[in-house]
């Protein structure tokens, strides 16, 4: 097979593309700014300077480091569709955590992750976070993304009665202890729009 000079060129474009994305290191941001999308279905808080992607989508970025926040319908119908009636048919049974809503959404929705990455691995059980709109979960996994190479992160979602917030923020693997309480931060102060 012959490969043009212009094809050459673009190979080689592309790979050093590829690695500038991956070898941007990020300074851990300090300081949060209060965010909202023009529909107002959610507010969070976003790390001061990074750049979202359009005023309706909470996709905010710098380097290889991205934060990914969506409102999903199917959600809120899976959680209505399993969500358990045990512990109403006994007031007195355990608490079992694996019977919530969100619990069971935010596994559901993990068997398919966002297109955007491959060799998607969830590393960790889901675990509950609190945010400012409720009680939450939270996985961490490993994955490769087209531009930046490997990264390490966060998959958690959130159930509201119409609809579930599914959230992927991720950063370079050797950069993931610095950015976790970054993450940890916005995951907290997602709460409910009109307000």
């Amino acid at each position: 097979m012959r490969c043009s000079l212009g094809q050459v060129c673009m190979l080689v474009l592309f790979g050093v593309l590829v690695l500038v994305g991956c070898s941007t290191k990020v300074e851990v941001p300090t300081e949060f700014v209060d965010w909202t999308p023009e529909d107002a279905v959610f507010h969070l808080k976003a790390p001061k300077g990074w750049k979202s992607q359009s005023p309706n989508v909470a996709v905010f970025s710098k380097g290889s480091c991205m934060i990914d926040v969506r409102p999903n319908l199917l959600g809120s119908l899976i959680g209505d569709v399993t969500r358990s009636g045990n512990q109403s048919f006994d007031p007195d049974a355990p608490y079992r955590e694996d019977l919530e809503k969100v619990h069971k959404v935010h596994v559901l929705l993990g068997n398919e992750p966002d297109e955007s990455y491959s060799k998607f691995k969830e590393t960790s059980e889901p675990v509950e976070f609190a945010s400012e709109m409720g009680r939450g979960r939270k996985s961490e996994f490993t994955a490769s993304v087209l531009g930046s190479g490997k990264v390490v992160g966060y998959r958690a979602t959130l159930v509201q009665p119409d609809k579930a917030i599914v959230i992927y923020c991720h950063c370079p693997p050797k950069q993931w202890e610095k950015f976790k309480p970054v993450f940890d931060e916005v995951l907290k102060s997602i709460r409910p729009g009109g307000g």
